[in-house]
């Protein structure tokens, strides 16, 4: 016999046998039980929900759909690019951004991915920024002798945020409990791979060509603005509530 279930509960299935899959598809040599174990559960789902191969297909399809981008003109300062790059990666989103010809000191930063995590890019960003900015200002008035005080702080919270990024990153691709199948499965890890994949086809298919710049580097030259800057950074909010 099979179950009847609704769409949202079909979308949930059509999900786990996914993961499943991908479980398989990434298991090393030597894992043969835990990848039998994955097929085997994959074909259980299958044949107790009535999961057909047009039913994965369509919903791989709705999933490609659901890429777009979005964009903000700001500050085109390094450290500003440095944490966009890095606060989207956390999100599985994509970054790149253009210089403005009339005013060389702002640009437009463009990001990419699913319209939720895009949207929520941009607005943490856009706190951050403002909060690091805020922050450095104040403390170079107290310091008027130091006149590489604000460059420096701005450059080493930036650099603070971003490997507070990667942590995350790296935290979230660690094994993770599937409550829906009672296993543990590298869910993140796979996710964060699917999305670089997207993401990377829709901006192909937008734009003709990409040019990728070669990676920031900082130059600090004042000691006590790097310090105050990496300390700061480790307080600021990088992931939404």
């Amino acid at each position: 016999w099979r179950l009847s279930m609704s769409d949202d509960k079909k979308e949930k299935v059509i999900e786990i046998i996914k993961k499943l899959m991908l479980k398989d598809e990434h298991a090393t040599d030597g894992c043969e039980e835990e990848r039998n174990a994955a097929l085997a559960k994959v074909q259980e789902l299958i044949i107790k929900y009535r999961i057909t191969d047009e039913d994965l297909e369509e919903s791989e399809k709705e999933e490609k759909v659901k890429i777009t981008s979005s964009h903000i003109f700001m500050d085109s300062a390094p450290w500003v690019r440095h944490i966009f790059g890095y606060v989207a990666r956390m999100n599985f989103c994509k970054y790149m951004y253009i210089t403005s010809k009339s005013k060389p000191t702002k640009a437009t930063h463009y990001v990419f991915g699913r319209e939720l995590e895009v949207e929520l890019t941009i607005k943490l960003v856009e706190a951050i920024v403002k909060n690091i900015a805020r922050q450095a200002r104040y403390e170079a008035k107290l310091r008027p002798y130091d006149r590489s005080f604000q460059r420096s702080f701005l450059n080493s919270a930036a650099r603070r945020i971003s490997i507070r990024c990667c942590d995350m990153v790296e935290k979230a691709k660690k094994v993770t409990y599937e409550r829906e199948t009672g296993q543990f499965l590298t869910v993140i890890a796979d996710q964060y791979d699917i999305a670089e994949k997207q993401n990377a086809e829709y901006i192909k298919s937008q734009y003709e060509t990409v040019k990728t710049k070669k990676p920031i580097h900082f130059k600090n030259y004042s000691r006590e603005g790097s310090i105050r800057g990496d300390a700061y950074g480790k307080t600021v909010k990088i992931k939404e509530e």
